[in-house]
């Protein structure tokens, strides 16, 4: 009975369509479900990892809904408060990704302000040292709290070096100038860099604005060298409370090494302990395992973060978390293997604007698992590290 009644929705899933279409050099990716209420995003490529001095995205992220030559920060910030719409920005390792959400009839006013930080921002000197980068260093000193966030990105520099291993935020004792922001900004924002994605919309009505407002682009696109992954290792001293492990598998990204982060740690309901391999280890220990998987245009990388209040504790968990990892390498659970690849299907379709989910069976994630984990992983350590484990201690 369950079967059938999957089957029937998925034929009425099935039946949601969205549309791709170009326009003015851009590549639009939309769906009109009858929402009334519209997002469209403007996706830039420029994000850290194209960066030459690293903090230069975070900046220029910073600069996004500010003056531009047709509308002040003022007059944009009253005139969207009237018509009750929002803004908001997102800066990833490869992407920067602009925001505008609004009542649908309001389409053209918002596509016109995406376009105008794309074409038109003011990259003014007072603004750049009195609010962007006194905001921009706020922003890393909250994150160097974080001390899971600061292990994130020590990993990943640690498993990339340069490129994907370039720091997300403005790094203290690293100067960025404004000429730099602004030559970045107007590398990343032309024609084959930027793509719009939109939600509540009308494909034709979006692709005539975007036609109109995006036109005169520069042309161009930024490039990065091609990633090399490394197993190196990060200790970093921190004066938190918390204590952190993380360990980093570099790999190719495909469909098999993404449900790896399903094999290692998996929870349908809340109050679950979880039926992953790493997740008695948690409980065991009395810590946090987070498992992620870092997906990049051409690498990926999964991480497994153990924290907790006790470095003993952190310790201990990570060297039991290590020997499970490795005897992942020589074998997989059946059972393990096939909840594996439920989760991760169940995740990619769960993705609104996710690509159709690539085919994946148990065998595939056995063989990932065989070829990931009996490979060195990089590390980073953050904490008291003379009290937490080094990489050689723990593969």
């Amino acid at each position: 009975m369950l079967r059938k009644s999957v089957g029937q929705l998925s034929k009425a899933a099935g039946r949601r369509a969205f549309s791709s279409t170009e326009a003015s050099g851009l590549k639009i990716t939309s769906l009109d479900d009858g929402r009334a209420v519209s997002e469209v995003s403007l996706i830039v490529k420029g994000g850290s990892r194209y960066s030459q001095v690293p903090g230069t995205a975070h900046l220029l992220e910073k600069f996004a809904f500010r003056d531009t030559a047709p509308r002040s920060a003022l007059r944009l910030t009253r005139e969207s408060e009237l018509l009750g719409g929002q803004f908001g920005t997102q800066l990833g390792r490869e992407k920067l990704v602009l925001t505008t959400k609004f009542l649908r009839e309001d389409l053209p006013y918002f596509v016109e302000a995406l376009s105008n930080v794309a074409k038109h921002t003011q990259y003014k000197a007072y603004e750049f040292a009195e609010e962007i980068l006194p905001l921009a260093q706020a922003e890393a000193k909250k994150a160097a709290g974080n001390s899971q966030a600061v292990a994130i990105d020590a990993v990943h520099g640690a498993a990339f070096r340069n490129g994907l291993g370039t720091p997300l935020l403005v790094t203290p004792g690293v100067n960025v100038s404004l000429a730099e922001v602004k030559a970045f900004g107007e590398q990343v924002y032309s024609e084959g860099n930027l793509e719009i994605v939109a939600r509540g919309v009308i494909e034709g009505d979006l692709k005539s604005l975007v036609a109109d407002n995006f036109a005169g682009l520069r042309a161009g696109s930024v490039q990065s060298a091609a990633t090399k992954t490394y197993a190196g290792e990060s200790r970093i001293a921190s004066a938190s409370p918390e204590q952190v492990v993380t360990f980093g598998f570099a790999a190719q990204p495909t469909p098999a090494f993404a449900a790896l982060a399903h094999l290692l740690s998996s929870r349908s309901v809340k109050w679950s302990p979880g039926a992953g391999a790493l997740d008695a280890v948690a409980s065991k220990h009395g810590v946090s395992v987070i498992v992620a998987n870092h997906a990049y245009s051409d690498a990926s990388l999964l991480t497994v973060s153990i924290s907790g209040p006790s470095a003993a504790a952190v310790k201990s968990a990570s060297v039991e978390a290590a020997a499970v990892i490795k005897a992942l390498g020589s074998s997989v659970e059946p059972d393990a293997a096939k909840r594996a690849v439920a989760k991760a299907k169940f995740s990619a379709a769960e993705a609104l604007f996710a690509p159709a989910a690539a085919a994946v069976d148990e065998s595939a994630v056995t063989a990932a698992a065989k070829k990931v984990f009996s490979s060195k992983p990089a590390v980073a350590v953050v904490g008291q590290t003379f009290a937490l484990p080094y990489a050689d201690e723990l593969f």
